[in-house]
């Protein structure tokens, strides 16, 4: 206030510069390629500089700070979609596709997180239909992340508590970027193909030797933790998440973050359906926990007032799919031990597939014809067998604990690896010339255990907290019916 024009001019002279949201050479290399998508994901991993991007070279950082979709943060789903724009948008005429519109730099005007609803052109996982939760699995030093979300994602973000990442092996085909502090990841797809993903297995993060696993957890409190659809919005509001899974086989399972020897432990499991179940309809899969069932609802824990559910583990098996949780009952709820801090939020996964071998439908064709498997099952794989890759003349391999594999009917001491069934629509006409729609058998890759994603689960669904916990924020309107 009460600078003069020319004190305005020389106060601004001083402001920091920086380039228009339209420049997207990023690694200052004189044109806008896919490495420049690649060079955002390495600032967003604290690899790589705006201002410094190679040695000897400065530059003006973007105005936007390289958030290119306009939500606010700068995150890897702004690679992503870079990536995407720089493969869909960058030839003539691309303009009048709608991605293209909504990707422009141009025309694209700043969003905020709340803004994707349901009612938008895209969707957040706070939007009236879209869910979403990560769970954990872990073996030895090595974690197996889960992603389940109602819609399919484009990137995963997370940040762990505690642990040093030592390596990521990520699904999908997807690029795993870790961030230098090795306590952050994300992964997605920085080929530019703007393909997303569905519900399961998202990547595989190997801790170093000296990592204490027990210390390790998801961190939701942290804005880094996130599942990306075309916009990203994190946990923050709800920190302390309990998920319950149950598997394909109806298996019940508890993950809760935080879960430290001292903090996040869960005491029971209490569940309110709306259809007929009695005490037939559950088994207790713990030595010393029965399950207790009453009128239109059951609980799981231990009652010598000391044993806490674990995490990760099966605890119970049921009868039949839990596709009639009452959400809303007060009855429903994961009560933690000690009650306070209660969990913010409770998430409901059903149909997930931990087990990789049982979506194995397909024999592998590595060398010469494929033997048939007679619909014998597919296990993992026994490093004391050997197995062969292609006809009996092919040498004996030994078998892969990574691996899936099937015992052949004419030979069963020699199982042979199976992997996944890859169909893709036809091409062409026939002799009568009519078009050609039928699925065509691609068995190319070997599957590798834990499996591809499972299909799209059921919506998850964030119920009132019990009497005894504290606030958490309610979703705007019930979940949508399961498929």
């Amino acid at each position: 206030g009460g600078l003069s024009p020319g004190g305005v001019a020389a106060a601004c002279d001083g402001a920091p510069l920086c380039l228009p949201d339209d420049e997207l050479d990023y690694d200052a290399d004189g044109e806008f390629r896919l490495a420049d998508a690649t060079f955002l994901a390495q600032v967003w991993a604290n690899q790589s500089s705006f201002t410094n991007p190679s040695p000897g070279v400065t530059k003006l950082p973007p105005c936007n700070g390289g958030d290119f979709n306009g939500d606010g943060d700068v995150r890897l789903l702004d690679a992503v979609l870079l990536a995407q724009y720089w493969a869909l948008c960058t030839r003539e005429g691309s303009e009048q596709h709608s991605i293209c519109q909504t990707l422009n730099p141009n025309s694209r005007r700043r969003a905020t997180a709340n803004e994707w609803s349901g009612d938008s052109p895209g969707r957040s996982l706070a939007s009236t239909s879209t869910h979403g939760t990560l769970v954990g699995r872990k073996d030895g030093q090595k974690m197996q992340l889960f992603a389940y979300s109602s819609t399919p994602w484009t990137t995963v973000e997370v940040a762990f508590a505690d642990g040093e990442i030592e390596s990521v092996a990520a699904e999908n085909g997807l690029t795993a970027t870790i961030k230098t502090n090795n306590k952050e990841v994300g992964v997605g797809d920085l080929g530019g193909s703007g393909k997303s993903h569905p519900a399961g297995l998202v990547m595989t993060v190997t801790f170093t030797s000296g990592t204490d696993m027990d210390s390790v957890y998801i961190d939701f409190s942290s804005s880094t933790t996130v599942i990306c659809i075309l916009t990203c919005v994190p946990f923050t509001s709800t920190p302390r998440v309990a998920t319950v899974v149950q598997d394909k086989s109806n298996n019940l399972y508890l993950f809760a973050s935080p879960n430290t020897p001292t903090d996040g432990k869960a005491s029971t499991i209490e569940i309110a359906v709306t259809g007929a179940f009695n005490e037939s309809d559950i088994t207790s899969l713990l030595t010393g926990m029965t399950p207790q069932v009453g009128s239109g609802f059951f609980g799981v824990g231990f009652l010598d007032g000391t044993s806490k559910l674990p995490d990760g583990e099966a605890i119970a098996v049921v009868s039949r799919p839990l596709l009639d949780i009452d959400v809303d009952s007060v009855t429903t709820a994961v009560v933690a031990s000690p009650a306070a801090p209660a969990f913010d939020a409770l998430i409901f996964v059903i149909g997930a597939a931990f087990d990789p071998c049982v979506l194995c439908n397909a024999i592998v064709r590595k060398t010469g014809n494929r033997p048939p498997s007679y619909g014998n099952p597919c296990l993992p794989g026994d490093p004391t067998k050997t197995y062969k890759d292609g006809p009996k003349s092919t040498d004996d391999l030994v078998q892969e604990t990574t691996e899936c594999y099937t015992n052949i009917a004419d030979d069963p001491t020699k199982p042979v690896r199976r992997c996944v069934y890859d169909a893709m629509m036809g091409s062409g006409y026939d002799y009568y010339g009519q078009s050609i729609d039928r699925p065509l058998d691609r068995i190319e890759t070997c599957m590798m255990l834990p499996s591809p994603s499972p299909p799209a689960l059921p919506p998850a669904s964030y119920p009132p907290p019990p009497p005894s916990a504290l606030p958490a924020p309610p979703p705007s309107a019930s979940p949508s019916p399961p498929p």
